[in-house]
C-alpha cells in the first residue's frame, strides 16, 4: 500500500485555511468590541458631565438684592448668592444692552456688589439682568435716582 504525499498536504492546508479564517474572525470581534466600548465610555462620560452641570445650575441661586445710582451714568447692584455652590456673574444687561463687564466670582452665601456704568435716555425704570457663566439669570427692576 503506497500513500499518496499530495492526499495528505489536502488535509493539512483545510486545517490552515480553518485556523487562518477563526483567527480573522476572532481579530475582527476584538476590533469591534473595543471600538463599542470605547464608544459608549465615551457617551457615558459626556452624560455624567452634563448631569454634573445641570445639577450645578439647580444648586446655584442668586438674587439682586438692591441698586442704586451715584451719577446719572454709575449703576451699583448688590448681589447675593444664596445657593449651595460658588457662580461668577459673567454678563450684565441693561434694557437688554450688553454692558460688558469682568467677570465677578461670588462665593457661597456671600453678598457682592458690582459696578458699572451706563447711560440713560430717559428717566424710565431700568431692567438690569444679570447671567451667571452656568447661564442662569436674574432680573431686576430699578427706577434711578434724578439729582
Amino acid at each position: 500500500m503506497i500513500l499518496n504525499p499530495l492526499k495528505n498536504r489536502l488535509g493539512v492546508s483545510e486545517i490552515v485555511a480553518s485556523l487562518v479564517l477563526l483567527l480573522i474572525v476572532s481579530s475582527l470581534g476584538v476590533f469591534l468590541y473595543s471600538i463599542t466600548t470605547s464608544t459608549t465610555n465615551t457617551q457615558i462620560d459626556i452624560a455624567r458631565t452634563e448631569a454634573s452641570r445641570e445639577i450645578q445650575r439647580a444648586q446655584e441661586r442668586f438674587r439682586v438684592v438692591a441698586a442704586t445710582n451715584t451719577s446719572v451714568t454709575n449703576y451699583t447692584v448688590a448681589v447675593l448668592n444664596y445657593g449651595d455652590i460658588d457662580i461668577t456673574i459673567s454678563d450684565i444687561y441693561v434694557n437688554g444692552d450688553d454692558i460688558g463687564i469682568s467677570p465677578e466670582e461670588i462665593q457661597s452665601l456671600e453678598l457682592v456688589t458690582i459696578s458699572f456704568d451706563y447711560l440713560t435716555q430717559t428717566n424710565s425704570t431700568l431692567i438690569i439682568t444679570l447671567v451667571s457663566e452656568r447661564g442662569i439669570s436674574h432680573s431686576y427692576s430699578y427706577s434711578p435716582i434724578t439729582e
